[in-house]
């Protein structure tokens, strides 16, 4: 169970870096295009 609860816990930070990741990516192709 333990293991199921820090594997759940890196998806989760795995997550929230992917989405922080896009929105850098994201203002940089805006910052690219202007």
């Amino acid at each position: 169970m333990k293991n199921w609860r820090i594997l759940r816990d890196y998806r989760r930070a795995a997550h929230t870096l992917t989405d922080a990741a896009s929105g850098i990516a994201n203002l940089h192709n805006i910052a690219l295009t202007r």
